[in-house]
């Protein structure tokens, strides 16, 4: 028989002083008797909805600065649990009875999740929706729970030592095997998941703290065009329609310094006869940067294509275009060396390529930069247009150009009178 019950919301201090937090009162027919169930959330008063008893839309509370979306979520969670625990108990059941079974569905009384493997899925279902994660980063993450899950010394949260994190490094320089410089943008990421084991308790040894890899990373060279190298792609005489369209699309780029997530979300409502509006897909900066006739050239092109959502340009994956693009230089005698070091531990290898196999999607931002400081244009005002709020990021870029213009001017020299 269905027992009625009721689930209140509301805030409670442990103390006069203390933070309020979010408490479930459950109460059910014939009981004067209540069961209290601490949430774990500390919530902001003044972005509390006392009528609504919920928090107000868009707020973030506590010190973490949890969405108002997640705490009614999980509000949603607790309403659940008593519908599931009044509907399969007896009729006038007891105060433990009821708290025995909440805590039971709602997992409260399970043992902590201990196995490396557990954690990381909690962790990722947590983080990937409190942090709004981009596509990129769900992507490494799951790559990087598939690491730790491979790793016997790391089963369990308790082997996070200083000397199983030294492990796992020549673990994954081995084994995977990576470069010095992915392993350290491996291990970033593995910090991001020990903070948040951290903060829940879930860690039985500090060395992670500690812990300081040796890695060496060498500098990579800005792999951009110049201007006699873009106006050969620009001249370029595609094979079929893809070919048009990747060669356009980073074109824009270059003529605009737009990523390629930003050039693939490029709606027409975002476009007027001088400049484009975009809210970047990767930062998530609304930034203005006005056409020049280059770019109104290849959205000429584009006008009647009619592609869905509005979008100015085809949907294709980063990889195909990348390979296309390779081809292009190719075929235009993009074939300047690049040179750069790469570091296995202690192994040097030094790698020498054409510069068109170096070529991605990417160089197209970076050919707008070196060719828009080139030509004189202020580091501020380009920072405008891309979107970098650090000087600091723009300072190879800078040292690039300022190596171009040398070259450049070293040509007077050769003048006769």
């Amino acid at each position: 028989m269905f027992v009625h019950h009721n689930i209140l919301f509301q805030l409670h201090r442990r103390t006069a002083d203390a933070p309020p937090h979010l408490q479930a009162r459950i109460t059910w027919d014939g009981s004067r008797s209540a069961v209290y169930l601490n949430l774990g959330f500390v919530i902001d008063e003044e972005r509390w909805d006392a009528r609504a008893r919920r928090p107000k839309p868009r707020s973030f509370h506590g010190s973490n600065r949890i969405p108002a979306a997640v705490i009614d979520t999980e509000m949603d969670r607790y309403r659940d649990a008593a519908a599931a625990v009044f509907a399969r108990l007896d009729r006038w059941p007891s105060v433990e009875a009821v708290r025995s079974a909440l805590r039971l569905e709602l997992g409260l009384d399970e043992a902590p999740l201990q196995s490396t493997a557990d954690c990381f899925d909690k962790f990722f279902r947590e983080s990937s929706v409190t942090g709004s994660w981009k596509e990129g980063t769900v992507k490494k993450m799951r790559t990087v729970g598939q690491h730790l899950k491979g790793f016997e010394p790391l089963a369990t949260m308790d082997g996070f030592t200083e000397a199983n994190l030294t492990r796992y490094v020549a673990h994954l320089r081995d084994d995977i095997p990576m470069r010095d410089v992915t392993i350290h943008r491996e291990i970033g990421y593995v910090r991001w998941f020990l903070h948040w084991a951290d903060d829940r308790k879930l860690l039985g040894d500090d060395g992670w703290k500690r812990f300081k890899p040796v890695l060496r990373e060498s500098v990579r060279p800005v792999v951009f065009l110049t201007w006699s190298e873009l106006m050969s792609v620009w001249d370029w005489k595609p094979g079929d329609r893809m070919e048009a369209d990747v060669r356009d699309m980073f074109c824009f780029s270059a003529f605009t310094s737009l990523r390629w997530s930003d050039v693939q979300d490029l709606r027409w409502s975002a476009v007027t006869d001088r400049d484009v509006r975009v809210v970047t897909v990767k930062t998530s900066d609304p930034l203005v940067i006005e056409l020049n006739r280059w770019s109104l050239e290849i959205l000429g092109r584009m006008v009647d294509r009619g592609f869905d959502d509005d979008r100015v340009f085809p949907r294709t994956h980063n990889q195909v275009a990348n390979r296309i693009l390779k081809r292009i230089g190719e075929e235009c005698g993009i074939d300047t060396p690049v040179r750069f070091t790469v570091w296995h531990g202690s192994e040097r290898e030094d790698i020498e390529m054409p510069k068109y196999k170096a070529l991605t999607f990417h160089a197209g931002r970076r050919t707008f930069i070196c060719n828009a400081l080139t030509m004189g244009i202020p580091p501020t005002t380009v920072m405008q247009w891309t979107g970098h709020s650090d000087y600091q990021a723009m300072k190879p870029y800078i040292a690039v150009a300022d190596s171009a213009r040398a070259e450049a001017m070293s040509l007077f020299d050769r003048l006769q009178r």
